[in-house]
């Protein structure tokens, strides 16, 4: 399997997930299941790499410490320092309980106490015959609303009414110690035992004895294991602040998850807080505006074409009565042309009474000058 499918297998809690015969758990109902599956968990991711891994909240302890770094300088005839600010640093201790119901929800917690312990160390690159470091451990670390990198925030309404809380994402933190209590020792506690070494546990002997089937050669030298019912988790880490937390503007920034000044006085522009209701029905909506959309660019496609459409006909409908208009000038021209070739003509032969002399110079230099203007030569 791969570690992204794993990943995905982990977020579900499920307290008999692995297990195979269930009918030895068909009354037991785990509870922490559906608490840890609504949101009450702890989350981890590795920086580096970018895997998560998360816990159910036991927790048995979650403490912060504030600490303000000064420089004084003590100045002669002054009764206190000088004192300078330097900063300000975030340091938490968390510690919390991996409790296993079943051998499945113990082999579980053993493989995810592993995971975050691996998130302790760094990356590494290849470097020809040397391995260098890539990439230091950066750890981010979610307690639910308590502990988060402060980018998001909630009204009351989303906490408490009808609203659905906002998603946000773990503090970014450098993981300075983690102590791991597997609780061997504790009679109180106690661990799963698979079965005897070198032999099969009760159950898959009886059942390979009524399959017929032949039992397994097992290794007698081989050690039996134990499963740990429950695990003390221990964390010391510091915050780093990827945010300035200082007042600007007579405004700070919160670190604990909710936003006191949207519940008292919500912005009017503001869109109404989403229900459960809402959430439910935002797929159907989504579809019937998507269909919206379609019907509507078809429709101006539509529009689009028939205008088109009237556009050609238009412009056809303008050409031919250019064309036409052409015709008729070209006419007009050719009477009055004709017209005035005409009225020359006339003039000429009239003008043959003065003298026949004038008459013939006249009436060449006539159709001459006709010929030029009009074009109209002699065939």
């Amino acid at each position: 399997m791969a570690i992204d499918m794993l990943e995905e297998y982990l977020k579900d809690f499920n307290s008999k997930k692995l297990t195979k015969d269930r009918t030895k758990f068909n009354n037991f109902v785990d509870t922490t299941d559906a608490y840890a599956n609504s949101g009450l968990q702890l989350g981890f991711e590795h920086v580096p790499t970018g895997k998560t891994i998360n816990f159910k909240a036991y927790i048995t302890a979650f403490n912060e410490t504030f600490s303000s770094d000064w420089a004084t300088e003590t100045v002669f005839g002054r009764v206190d320092p000088i004192a300078m600010f330097k900063q300000t640093t975030r340091n938490v201790t968390l510690s919390f309980k991996v409790v296993a119901a079943t051998p499945s929800e113990g082999f579980e917690n053993l493989y995810r106490v592993d995971v975050l312990r691996s998130f302790l160390y760094p990356t590494y690159v290849d470097t020809g015959n040397a391995i260098t470091l890539a990439q230091s451990p950066l750890v981010r670390v979610k307690v639910m609303n308590l502990l988060t990198d402060g980018a998001e925030s909630n009204t009351y309404d989303q906490m408490f009414g009808a609203g659905l809380m906002t998603a946000m994402q773990g503090a970014l933190t450098i993981i300075k110690s983690m102590s791991v209590a597997h609780n061997l020792d504790n009679p109180d506690v106690g661990v799963f035992h698979p079965g005897t070494s070198g032999q099969l546990s009760e159950t898959d002997a009886r059942l390979a004895e009524e399959l017929g089937s032949p039992q397994p050669q097992l290794d007698p030298t081989s050690v039996t294991g134990v499963i740990p019912k429950a695990i003390d988790i221990a964390l010391d880490f510091m915050i780093i602040h990827e945010d300035n937390m200082g007042w600007r503007n007579n405004k700070t920034n919160h670190v604990y998850g909710i936003d006191m000044e949207k519940t008292i006085n919500p912005e009017e522009d503001s869109e109404p807080t989403p229900t459960q209701s809402d959430s439910d029905s935002e797929s159907g909506a989504a579809s019937q505006a998507a269909t919206d959309t379609r019907i509507a660019k078809w429709a101006q496609g539509v529009e689009a074409r028939m205008d088109a459409r009237a556009s050609a006909r238009a412009g056809r409908q303008y050409d031919r009565s250019v064309e036409s208009a052409y015709d008729n000038f070209d006419r007009d021209q050719a009477a009055a042309a004709a017209a005035g070739h005409q009225s020359w003509m006339d003039q000429a032969r009239a003008g043959m009474s003065a003298t026949q002399n004038e008459a013939r110079y006249d009436q060449m230099i006539t159709e001459d000058l006709l010929a030029g203007v009009f074009g109209a030569g002699s065939d």
